[in-house]
């Protein structure tokens, strides 16, 4: 017989159509628990968002202390004690809150009192997370990420780019952009909505290509994510293996089409170079052939050709060189797709969502959205860092409103102009770097915010002994433009965001920058 959830799941269920299902607990009979769909919220709070049930007749035998043990021990055998949890007490759990509150991560406990609020709210409200955010810290339900790739609740914008990758489901694609833009969240965000449409999402799979040194540890890797470690000594041994059979064949056998995400693709570019390019001409032969599959089964079984292969790369500098190289394979393969700084409306939907499901008050709206867009020029990345910013001072101060004020503190912060200056360091060639210096020493700020030419950034390099191409200097224009440092209006450039040459006037000597540059050299 299957398990009832307990009324409120239904309800959440019922009345808000929010997908529950449940998540057996071996071994354990006083406790039911539940895998909950919370991604709507934009929190940090999935699709598989851990729920565990105790009836008000386990909490009573139980008390306080041997509750919370029971739910540190399920969390733990669950693989759940890094995720929020949610515990739903039937009774009183005033106690068990005590317990917790010393947690790093406590489990988020709505009681019969609690329960009752959210039942008796309106269907439109945001009842449930009201009471959740009352007892987490507001910077641990947020999911602003500064550090890694996000999914799901926590991606924001690329609704354009998601939907082309969606809507040409026979085009390969290459997603451009510098670190931190977004890249791998693009991809791998467009790999888990391919997967919840797919029929048999074992065919769609992701590789970091940047730990690959050769074709054969590239092609083991494919052998062993599509069909399992038994074939894949063949990569290494067998002189007849062929990965582009090998590939047809798995695609007759999942009877889907195979997606693959290929990340960090510059280092496979590298070496594939040296390798006669081998392994590019091989996807690209197999995404541009066509496979029969039988509809049905028996003799005189109708067919039909099917594109058995498509790739969705993510790169930067190679990747963009080589796409638009006609010498080699990569050229008219894939389409790009470039990652660029967030609009002012996308700014708006990450600022605003998690700070208003998290049941703050922001004063000045357009002023809070505004300010931030115009410090970060819209990377996605560094809105993070200034969100995160002004929820960990909210929680220092004890207050639940976001005003200008905070977002002028977080450009003050010396971690944030940090990273602003670092992204620029670790993400532009020596050329580049001094087109910024110069610009930074000679014209910003001399008379307004001034703009420059690439003229201008020709007689800086002649100024000091040095000499570009004009190719060379356009390439370098053209990359920080990509890369989000410089806006581009007719000729002229500019930097693109306010924090830009304050962090990097207040964290370097642009005279001293400029000579070592020139030593190391362009």
């Amino acid at each position: 017989m299957p398990l009832e959830p307990p009324p409120l799941l239904a309800w959440l269920s019922d009345a808000l159509n929010v997908g529950v299902r449940p998540a057996p607990l071996a071994g354990i009979e006083d406790a039911t628990a539940w895998l909950v769909d919370l991604s709507r919220f934009r929190l940090r709070l999935g699709e598989r968002t851990p729920w565990i049930h105790l009836p008000v007749a386990t909490v009573k035998r139980l008390g306080a202390g041997q509750v919370k043990r029971l739910l540190d021990d399920i969390a733990v055998a669950q693989g759940w004690h890094r995720r929020n949890l949610i515990a739903q007490i039937d009774g009183d759990g005033s106690d068990l809150g005590v317990l917790c509150r010393a947690e790093i991560q406590p489990p988020l406990i709505l009681d019969r009192t609690a329960q009752e609020r959210i039942l008796a709210g309106p269907l439109n409200s945001n009842a449930l997370i009201a009471e959740i955010s009352l007892q987490a810290p507001i910077s641990a339900l947020a999911p602003y990420e500064t550090s890694r790739p996000v999914l799901a609740e926590q991606f924001f914008g690329r609704e354009r780019e998601l939907r082309q990758i969606h809507n040409n489901a026979n085009t390969s694609f290459l997603i451009l952009g510098n670190r931190r833009m977004g890249k791998t969240s693009l991809a791998r965000e467009s790999l888990r909505q391919a997967a919840r449409r797919s029929p048999n999402p074992e065919a769609l799979r992701y590789f970091d290509c940047s730990v690959f040194a050769d074709r054969n540890e590239f092609y083991a890797d494919l052998v062993r994510e599509l069909d399992g470690p038994r074939e894949v000594g063949r990569v290494f041994d067998d002189r007849t293996f062929s990965m582009q059979t090998f590939l047809q064949r798995v695609f007759r056998a999942k009877r889907e089409k195979l997606m693959l995400v290929l990340d960090e693709v510059d280092k496979l570019l590298e070496w594939d170079r040296r390798d006669g390019w081998a392994a590019v001409s091989m996807l690209r032969a197999v995404s541009n052939s066509s496979v029969a599959l039988a509809q049905t089964d028996g003799p005189g079984a109708d067919r039909d050709e099917r594109q058995p292969l498509r790739v969705i790369m993510a790169g930067f500098r190679l990747a963009q060189k080589y796409a638009a190289d006609r010498e080699t394979p990569s050229f008219n393969f894939v389409t790009p797709i470039r990652v660029t700084n967030f609009d002012l409306g996308e700014t708006e939907h990450i600022v605003l969502d998690p700070f208003l499901n998290l049941g703050l008050t922001v004063v000045d709206r357009s002023a809070v959205v505004g300010a931030i867009h115009r410090e970060t020029g819209g990377q996605p990345n560094l809105i993070q860092h200034y969100c995160a910013y002004i929820l960990r001072r909210l929680e220092q101060l004890g207050r639940r409103d976001v005003t200008p004020e905070l977002v002028n503190e977080a450009t003050e912060d010396t971690a944030i102009r940090e990273r602003v200056a670092v992204e620029l360091m670790m993400n532009s060639s020596n050329l580049e770097q001094f087109i910024v210096f110069s610009y930074l020493q000679n014209r910003w700020g001399k008379n307004g915010h001034d703009r420059f030419t690439a003229a201008d950034a020709d007689a800086w390099l002649e100024q000091r002994g040095a000499q570009a191409y004009r190719v060379d200097i356009e390439a370098a224009l053209t990359a920080l433009e990509t890369t989000g440092f410089l806006s581009r209006q007719g000729r002229t450039y500019a930097f693109a965001y306010a924090g830009l040459p304050r962090a990097l006037s207040q964290s370097y000597d642009a005279r001293y920058q400029l000579g070592k540059i020139l030593k190391e050299g362009l």
